[in-house]
């Protein structure tokens, strides 16, 4: 899995620190068994480079009332730019992800809510959108998962042989 810039020491500094970047150098370094100064640099290599974008606290939602997670699908106007249209909604500042999408639908958004109430009135905002010609929502009923992390270890264990092996 070794991309430009990042080597498999990189990837598994990555794999260690994305499960709390919180954690102090020293401990890290301790459990990669690696020196501290090394762990540093090449975490402060990878913000440099843009691998690391930001460090960011991962807060419980609903300790903050934002009970409803949702999918958002829309439909564009095929006079519009769908890649513009998609610009515009990632300004929004309700709107947590937002890909252009292949298949029935152009556009699709992640949200978190208060309330089906507040998802309610936020697609409506979207649907007033000139861009916007049709919406429709996913709404979960309970998280099962929600991992923000990338799966590094288990690409590096397929890599050495270690993975699992897919079967049909």
């Amino acid at each position: 899995m070794v991309h430009d810039g990042v080597d498999a020491l990189d990837e598994r500094i990555l794999a260690e620190y994305q499960r709390d970047a919180g954690v102090q150098y020293g401990a890290l370094a301790d459990r990669l068994g690696l020196p501290t100064s090394t762990v540093f640099n090449r975490i402060k290599k990878m913000n440099e480079a843009g691998v690391i974008q930001r460090v960011i606290p991962i807060i419980e939602p609903s300790a903050l009332g934002f009970n409803t997670t949702a999918w958002i699908r829309l439909g564009v106007d095929l006079k519009i730019d769908c890649c513009r249209a998609a610009e515009k909604l990632a300004s929004h500042p309700k709107l947590l992800e937002v890909y252009e999408v292949a298949g029935d639908w152009d556009i699709m958004t992640k949200v978190k809510v208060k309330d089906n109430l507040d998802l309610h009135d936020l697609a409506k905002e979207l649907m007033a959108m000139p861009e916007v010609t049709r919406i429709s929502t996913v709404i979960a009923l309970k998280t099962v998962k929600e991992d923000h992390g990338l799966p590094i270890q288990e690409y590096q264990a397929e890599e050495t042989g270690g993975g699992m092996s897919g079967g049909a």
